[in-house]
């Protein structure tokens, strides 16, 4: 339900600062992913935190326009989640928190419907695509790949603002 709220604040913040601050959210996870002993086997939130977790992925996801993958997977990876659970975690999300957030942008008249569609066809399979390579690699291994996907695609969110049109 934040993804509501967050859908409906989106036009209040300007482009730049929710681009920036995915960036750094990503760029941080990644670093703290690759720092030697960040944890990270963690399969389980405490409930508490699991609700403000949620909550506040919801509305950031809806806020950037972004899938919930995108936020829940570094902010579980700073809580210290394994990240075969958080890249499950992620993708389990994504339905509810795109249908809330088409709640909020349909208010708007902002929903292109068969795009949408489209797009979660292709993302349905990549899911099971990359289920199955996530299944193979060692725990070490995904740990190494999940930290320089976050790393790279937050240097990409650092520098795309800046790049010339």
């Amino acid at each position: 339900p934040a993804a509501v709220a967050g859908a409906l604040v989106n036009g209040l913040v300007p482009p730049l600062v929710v681009w920036l601050a995915l960036g750094s959210i990503t760029l941080g996870a990644g670093a703290h992913r690759l720092r030697r002993g960040s944890g990270g086997d963690r399969t389980a939130l405490p409930t508490a935190t699991a609700v403000v977790t949620g909550a506040v992925v919801g509305f950031g996801s809806a806020l950037t326009g972004t899938g919930g993958p995108v936020l829940l997977v570094p902010v579980l990876s700073l809580l210290g989640v394994a990240p075969l659970a958080a890249v499950a975690a992620g993708q389990l999300i994504q339905l509810p928190l795109a249908a809330f957030a088409v709640l909020g942008y349909g208010t708007t008249g902002s929903v292109h419907y068969g795009l949408g569609t489209l797009l979660g066809v292709v993302a349905a399979a990549a899911v099971v695509a990359g289920a199955r390579f996530a299944r193979r690699l060692p725990g070490t291994r995904l740990r190494q790949v999940s930290a320089g996907l976050l790393l790279g695609v937050g240097v990409f969110l650092f520098t795309l603002p800046f790049l010339p049109s």
